[in-house]
């Protein structure tokens, strides 16, 4: 990347372990970011954190950031973009949250939930 080019980072990327909705793997995505001058790529599977060992892999085989994140669909709420900030959100996302329905059931009037996840806006689509 030039030193005049803008930085840019895509913080809402679907990796084909969001079944149906994305069609590219870690490895594919991330060698596309770096050609294409990318500094870093969020990785925001659907209820999922499933492709982040090949996400880490990828980024590192390129030199480029991976941002850890995950769409959760919500049962009560419209769907989110979450970014785990530390083991407590990972432990969140990872353990048993989810019904049988696939939705997820987060308070966020929980203040260690609210203070270990950084959620920003609605995903479109």
């Amino acid at each position: 990347m030039s030193p005049s080019a803008p930085r840019y980072a895509e913080l809402q990327v679907t990796t084909y372990f969001s079944f149906l909705r994305g069609a590219s793997s870690p490895i594919e995505l991330f060698a596309q970011a770096k050609a294409l001058g990318i500094e870093a790529l969020s990785i925001c599977d659907r209820n999922s954190l499933s492709g982040m060992v090949l996400a880490h892999v990828a980024a590192k085989e390129v030199g480029l950031r991976l941002v850890v994140g995950c769409r959760l669909d919500l049962a009560d709420f419209p769907p989110v973009r979450v970014y785990p900030m530390d083991r407590a959100a990972y432990a969140l996302k990872t353990g048993s949250t989810v019904s049988a329905r696939r939705y997820f059931r987060i308070v966020f009037r929980d203040r260690p939930v609210r203070r270990s996840i950084s959620r920003i806006g609605r995903p479109s689509g």
